[in-house]
C-alpha cells in the first residue's frame, strides 16, 4: 500500500514538474534615460538622472510558467563608458513579478528596486539614483 501511495505521489510530482515551462530572455542595447527630480517643486533645485551617464544596458529575465501562473525575475544593468575600453557599471535594477492570467485578465504583484553600483571606494557617489515600488494590479487586455 505504501508503495502504491508513493508511486501515485511520484507520478503526480513528475506530471506537475513536466508542466512547468522555463522563461529566459536577454536584451542589450542603448537606452537614453532622462529623469528630472524636482526638490520642493523648484526649478532651481533639481537633479537629473542623466548625470550618471549610463546609456548601455543589458536585461536578463528568468522565470517559469505553470498553467496560467507566471513568475519572472528581471535584472537590468546600466553601464557607462569609462576612459578605458572597459564598461563601468553604474546602476542595477531588480524586479520580481508574479501574476495569474485568465482569458484577457491579468492579476499580479510586482516589486522593483534600483540601486547604484559603486565599483571602488575612491568614487564619490554623484549619481546615486534609488527607486523602488510595490505594485498590486489588475490588467485587462483589450486587443
Amino acid at each position: 500500500m505504501k508503495t502504491l501511495f508513493f508511486m501515485i505521489a511520484l507520478f503526480l510530482c513528475i506530471n506537475c514538474i513536466a508542466q512547468i515551462k522555463p522563461i529566459f530572455e536577454f536584451t542589450g542595447g542603448y537606452k537614453e534615460l532622462r529623469s528630472l527630480i524636482m526638490v520642493n517643486q523648484s526649478p532651481n533645485l533639481r537633479i537629473s538622472s542623466d548625470i550618471w551617464k549610463a546609456p548601455i544596458y543589458t536585461s536578463i529575465v528568468l522565470g517559469a510558467t505553470w498553467k496560467n501562473f507566471y513568475l519572472k525575475q528581471y535584472v537590468d544593468n546600466y553601464f557607462g563608458i569609462s576612459g578605458s575600453p572597459l564598461f563601468d557599471p553604474k546602476q542595477i535594477t531588480y524586479a520580481t513579478n508574479i501574476y495569474y492570467q485568465y482569458k484577457s485578465w491579468e492579476f499580479g504583484y510586482e516589486h522593483m528596486c534600483s540601486h547604484p553600483i559603486i565599483a571602488t571606494t575612491k568614487h564619490i557617489v554623484y549619481y546615486a539614483y534609488l527607486e523602488s515600488y510595490d505594485k498590486i494590479y489588475i490588467k485587462i487586455k483589450i486587443l
